[in-house]
């Protein structure tokens, strides 16, 4: 034997422990009977590495190896190179050390997708319609109305240019149908019906888990509304909602509300809800949006052949860049000369924008951009100070009310004298205590109001607040957790039931007063005394003997009620709610 020959027996031989190592004995010599293809082994074996669910059996299929070849996927993977397949908000990639199956479909779908031919569209609904197939499932065929459920894109374009004849009582393919219009079809925009790259059936479908039902009707005419419709409903935690804007329209590819179908459809309607909360997945947004990349972008968004509706739009633009991880997204907005003014306020509203784009927006002198811009959490200080600086008074109170103003900003707004502007500041939580006294000392009583919530405010600026400004600001004040012992004495003594409220409800109470507060005789006072943290082990037992609900809901609550009275509310029959779990995050 020669060398080559030792080779390549030692390479199969590290081929089939590879395989076998995860597929199994069985499982493995069953791949390697079938093919000595190593592409095709990789395929079959990331599929089980993946947990994707499928049997090997399934994939020893002659057809799909055919397929797999005749792709050139097997040559690619065979000197190490991927091969990408592209379509509107959906592409795939497939690598040799990571895709299996499902990727291997969904590269198949846009490649089949780019490429079909009018006959095998007419061979699919003639010899299918009558039965679920591969390519769609046929859920409803009775007098009035065929319902399918595309599954594939050829089976949505099969459905989408088809008809139902009446004279041969039967679903046909529309035969004249050519650039989005038939003579039995009529006209028919669906961007999940036309032809090539631009067709978004698998970007909805298989990435965004948006359940498309077609329902063609037996009985409206070619210039009806209603003679085709396109019902989108998504899955969420086992609740099944409609697909507002453009996910659901009539023929013409005007968007119709939930009413309109429940109203042409009936009791179908209702079939239809119940058929996706047993059957269909839920939507996973995140992943889709995640993985939107450029080329998908400019498919849906720039392509000058599709007419982008904005404002119907607007929510999958925000989707998008909440959650893409591709920067060139927001450059390709920024420089777009469609709908530009709608794409820079998305931008400008962005959390996930860069920063020299924030910037750019800042400087254009567009006041509802740069209001934009101030309001925007992740806006960078240098950004906001040069917004400040503008003197629109309406840009200076969104930078006021901005997490990311710093005090240097809001000293100088301060200043500006006016009140709404000033109100926004005492608000702020990066306004400094001197700043807050300088505020206090304005005489409005609404900035004062909110200097008395703000968690910066000092004891001897609340002590101030309390001197010289109107009665009515003593509850706040007595909300605040830094107010001093002798202050909060006095306040408890003047015995108002609003301003006991606030003392029962500011968590930096210490606890002896909140003691003498669960003697007053006030269910409203007993309650909030129930649910403060700071109040004593020996208090809540106490107030667990009240006979009142809301008190006992509010112990349960507390996230320091001991076990030994969280059993014994339990067993009262009161249950946990959900501020308890909020509250906990709060303290932890």
């Amino acid at each position: 034997m020669n060398k080559l020959s030792i080779y390549n027996s030692l390479l199969l031989e590290m081929r089939r422990d590879a395989v076998i190592s995860v597929l199994g004995t069985d499982d493995g010599n069953k791949l390697l009977s079938f093919t000595q293809d190593d592409s095709y082994h990789h395929l079959v074996v990331n599929t089980a590495k993946n947990g994707e669910g499928h049997s090997v059996d399934e994939l020893l299929d002659q057809d799909l190896f055919r397929r797999f070849r005749d792709l050139g996927i097997s040559t690619a993977w065979g000197t190490n190179k991927t091969l990408t397949a592209e379509t509107a908000g959906a592409s795939v990639t497939l690598d040799k050390q990571t895709s299996g199956y499902n990727d291997f479909v969904r590269f198949i779908e846009i490649k089949s997708g780019l490429t079909t031919k009018t006959p095998l569209l007419i061979d699919l609904i003639d010899q299918n319609y009558e039965r679920s197939n591969k390519h769609f499932d046929v859920l409803i065929n009775d007098s009035e109305w065929y319902i399918a459920y595309p599954k594939t894109q050829l089976g949505s374009m099969a459905l989408g240019r088809s008809y139902w004849d009446r004279k041969e009582d039967k679903l046909k393919y529309d035969q004249t149908f050519d650039k989005g219009e038939g003579d039995y079809t009529g006209e028919m925009n669906w961007c999940t019906v036309i032809n090539g790259s631009n067709n978004r059936f698998i970007a909805y479908h298989m990435n965004k888990k948006l359940h498309m039902f077609y329902c063609i009707s037996k009985r409206f005419g070619v210039e009806d509304n209603k003679r085709k419709l396109c019902l989108s409903l998504t899955k969420v935690k086992e609740e099944v909602k409609f697909s507002e804007g453009h996910a659901s329209v009539d023929a013409n590819n005007y968007s119709k509300d939930e009413e309109f179908f429940r109203t042409t459809l009936d009791s179908r309607y209702d079939e239809l809800i119940k058929h996706t909360k047993d059957n269909l997945e839920e939507i996973d947004e995140v992943a889709y949006y995640s993985n939107y990349n450029l080329v998908q972008y400019n498919a849906a968004f720039e392509n000058p052949r599709i007419e982008v509706d904005i404002k119907e739009a607007e929510n999958e633009l925000k989707l998008m860049l909440k959650h893409t991880k591709h920067e060139k997204i927001f450059e390709a907005m920024f420089n777009s000369d469609r709908n530009r003014e709608k794409k820079h306020q998305l931008l400008a509203e962005s959390e996930k924008t860069p920063l020299e784009i924030l910037n750019k927006l800042a400087e254009s002198g567009n006041i509802e951009l740069q209001i934009a811009v101030a309001q925007n959490k992740s806006c960078y200080p240098k950004i906001l100070h040069y917004l400040a600086s503008t003197g629109n008074f309406d840009i200076q109170k969104a930078v006021a009310n901005n997490r990311n103003t710093t005090a240097e900003i809001l000293h100088y707004l301060a200043s500006t004298g006016n009140f709404d502007i000033q109100q926004y500041v005492a608000e702020n939580s990066n306004t400094p205590a001197e700043i807050l006294h300088y505020l206090a000392s304005t005489g409005n009583f609404d900035i004062q109001k909110s200097v008395a919530y703000n968690k910066n405010t000092t004891s001897e600026i609340l002590d101030y607040l309390l001197r010289t400004s109107y009665s009515g600001i003593k509850e706040y004040v007595a909300n605040n957790p830094n107010i001093s012992s002798k202050t909060l004495d006095y306040l408890v003594a003047e015995g108002d039931l609003n301003i006991l409220l606030s003392i029962a409800n500011n968590y930096g109470v210490h606890k002896d007063i909140l003691d003498y507060l669960s003697s007053i005789d006030n269910d409203y006072v007993k309650e909030s005394v129930a649910g403060n943290p700071n109040t004593s082990y020996e208090t809540l037992h106490y107030l667990s003997s009240i006979d009142s609900d809301y008190v006992k809901q509010a112990l349960l609550d507390n996230p320091n009620c001991p076990e030994d009275l969280k059993n014994k509310l339990k067993d009262e029959g009161i249950v946990e709610s959900y501020i308890k779990k909020y509250i906990q995050l709060l303290f932890n």
